[in-house]
């Protein structure tokens, strides 16, 4: 059977131990996103480099992990992103393990968490949501940068568990803006799509204000309009995610989907 063997045909620990620190996980989030990251290489590595980003880089791309374009080649400056699914798969599983670790939850219960929202669950979405904050590890107290990661990090799990029965569009043009996650049900997959957005807020109070406003955004802003493009979609749950710290507000509304208008 054709499959991706290789993967599994080395250890990946000391890599791994550095994907997944909190200083790594900006270039991880882009990477996962589809972006792409501009470093130098270094054609000769030595042990203690794998550490820092040039070195891991380097030894990513030697592996076949990154593909490269050349943006300055005699100072052996790249483009790096990813160059396929199985190697996209790889890197989302380690920020799934990094969001997961967050929360202090194994990867499948953060699937099954998951799943609560895409069902329209929505209550027991948030109240399960709030109750992993609360225990999670300090997250908030390592400063309000790798909390923000956390935040996307947290949006970009979602996306990668739901992939399977969604057609995921992250920060894509609809409407009148850009709406943080799309997910359109995929043929046979259900009638229902999900258009998520989420703010960060540096105060507590007026956090539930603050997650009203976001669901506001996505009617006033037009997010639905891309969704409206597909036949089976019947219904779309709107959801705004405001996150203050180990709080968070959410507001949710379903709409249905109006049949498009015939001339």
């Amino acid at each position: 059977e054709l499959d991706h063997y290789w993967l599994d045909s080395g250890g990946t620990a000391l890599i791994d131990a550095v994907l997944l620190s909190d200083e790594m996980q900006q270039d991880m989030q882009t990477l996962v996103a589809g972006g792409s990251l501009v470093y130098p290489i270094a054609k000769q590595i030595r042990f203690e480099d794998i550490s820092k980003p040039m070195g891991l880089y380097s030894l990513l791309l030697f592996s076949g992990y990154l593909n490269p374009e050349v943006v300055h080649g005699e100072r052996n400056i790249y483009r790096l992103s990813i160059p396929n699914y199985e190697v996209q798969y790889i890197y989302e599983t380690r920020l799934l393990e990094w969001v997961s670790n967050k929360l202090s939850i194994d990867p499948g219960g953060y699937y099954t968490f998951m799943s609560l929202l895409a069902a329209g669950k929505v209550a027991a979405f948030k109240e399960r949501l709030q109750a992993l904050l609360h225990c999670s590890t300090s997250f908030y107290q390592t400063g309000a940068k790798y909390a923000e990661l956390f935040y996307s990090g947290f949006m970009l799990g979602l996306l990668s568990i739901l992939s399977s029965d969604y057609m995921l569009e992250s920060e894509r043009e609809s409407g009148m803006g850009r709406a943080d996650a799309v997910l359109i049900p995929k043929v046979g997959k259900g009638d229902q799509a999900l258009i998520i957005e989420y703010k960060v807020s540096k105060e507590v109070d007026g956090l539930t204000a603050t997650a009203q406003e976001g669901l506001q955004q996505i009617a006033h802003k037009g997010y639905a309009a891309q969704v409206r493009a597909h036949a089976h979609v019947k219904t779309i749950l709107q959801v705004c995610m405001a996150f203050c710290g180990k709080e968070v507000a959410l507001e949710y509304r379903q709409v249905m989907v109006e049949p498009a208008r015939k001339y």
